[in-house]
């Protein structure tokens, strides 16, 4: 009978001899990017600064998972008018099996919202995601003047509008 239970205490006591594995977090979050059911099969991962105020700078971070093409996948970025890659190179080759990262700064213009557009191709399929870079102005709506304009019956205010 002791022959019996010597394998499963051996196991227990090599078990309880290693050091006890610690879960780790990630330092940021990831955001999984949405795909659609005819994508390139590779997985992005995104985590974005927070939103920040016009000219200033914005920090995307990228991770790359599930390329199975043995030449590897290609990543191209592109960026709305309003935003500016500050990494010179737009395009990068992904490496077969590995998980890839990459921190783009970019530079946002003006108060709204743009867009990183995130191309991958693999086994000749391009997939598209575009993750959102907001921007918020530190200044206030204009304020109207306050000024009654009448044009017949119908009283109107004049508001400033923002472009």
């Amino acid at each position: 009978m002791l022959a019996l239970f010597a394998p499963c205490l051996a196991l227990a006591q090599a078990d309880a001899d290693l050091p006890p594995q610690r879960k780790t977090t990630p330092a940021t979050p990831m955001k999984i990017a949405t795909t659609k059911a005819n994508h390139a099969g590779v997985e992005l991962r995104y985590h974005v600064d927070a939103p920040s105020r016009p000219g200033a700078s914005i920090t995307v971070q990228l991770e790359f998972d599930g390329v199975t093409d043995p030449a590897g996948a290609l990543v191209r970025l592109q960026a709305d008018h309003g935003l500016r890659i500050g990494d010179p190179a737009t395009t990068r080759t992904l490496p077969a099996g590995e998980a890839t990262g990459w921190s783009i700064p970019l530079q946002h213009f003006g108060a709204g919202l743009r867009y990183l557009h995130v191309f991958t191709t693999q086994h000749g399929i391009t997939s598209i995601t575009s993750i959102p870079m907001p921007a918020s102005s530190d200044a206030s709506m204009p304020r109207s003047d306050g000024e009654l304009k009448i044009s017949g019956d119908d009283k109107i205010i004049a508001l400033p509008v923002r472009p």
